[in-house]
């Protein structure tokens, strides 16, 4: 009779011993698992993570991924090939020029050289990189605006985002005498208020920049004391889709300003 009991407390403990590892255990109020337990646990990564910020400015400045922030801190130029003798200029960079890379590779390439101001992406060929000293503020008048189905139409000009005296202008790129309107690469649905209203490129660029997503940038005509065209969308590609004044007319007057 003993030895009947104690094998029933053997087989009775081997249940619960059973039970307890197939079941939560409940713990104030709370069902863990071992697998809740182990989700629980914070991932090495998080460990002291740093803001989002941080983690950009790193994988900026040390980063040879394919993360594409980089291409943040340049202005493109779609469809424009600037080079020396057409409004650039490569001294000091002579062998920066036609390597291998993508547009990414390129950035990150100049991003890491203080007299690197820009460069030209050549998408053609499995892409090229030509690395540039000085850019013109006016590459529009001063360097080579591609042809729609030619190769010329595959570069682009990156320039390096300037830091100016007017926090807001750092926002933009101005692209000379390019106009861009309904129908004509932009848009400004939602904006029909802010249209030929007066003021100056900072003036514009403060109204665009306090709406936020709502504006994405804008057109300012230097005449008749200056106007603003604020504009909701803007064409990726506005050399193909905008209108490019003509020197000597007033159509060389309009600048694009894009976000």
């Amino acid at each position: 009779m003993k030895l009947w009991l104690a094998i029933l407390q053997v087989v009775v403990a081997l249940e619960e011993n059973c039970l307890l590892q197939s079941h939560p255990v409940e713990k104030d109020g709370e069902h863990l698992s071992e697998d809740r337990d182990h989700a629980l646990a914070p991932k090495a990564k998080e460990v002291g993570a740093e803001p989002a910020e941080a983690r950009t400015l790193e994988m900026i400045s040390s980063s040879w991924g394919d993360e594409r922030e980089i291409l943040q801190e340049y202005w493109q130029v779609m469809h424009v090939n600037c080079y020396p003798g057409r409004g650039a200029s490569n001294g000091g960079l002579e062998h920066e020029q036609g390597k291998k890379g993508d547009a990414v590779h390129c950035a990150h390439n100049c991003y890491h050289m203080d007299h690197c101001k820009g460069y030209v992406h050549f998408s053609a060929h499995g892409g090229q990189c030509f690395l540039l000293s000085w850019i013109s503020q006016d590459p529009i008048a001063d360097c080579d605006l591609g042809q729609i189905g030619t190769e010329s139409w595959q570069f682009d000009t990156f320039v390096k985002k300037p830091r100016s005296t007017d926090w807001v202008l750092d926002h933009f790129y101005p692209l000379r005498h390019v106009n861009c309107y309904n129908g004509r690469g932009a848009w400004n649905g939602g904006l029909e208020q802010y249209q030929g209203i007066q003021g100056t490129p900072s003036s514009c660029g403060h109204q665009c920049f306090n709406l936020r997503n709502d504006c994405n940038g804008y057109v300012f005509f230097d005449a008749h004391g200056g106007q603003c065209f604020l504009l909701k969308h803007i064409s990726a590609g506005p050399v193909g889709e905008c209108e490019v004044g003509r020197q000597g007319t007033e159509s060389w007057q309009f600048t694009t300003y894009i976000k």
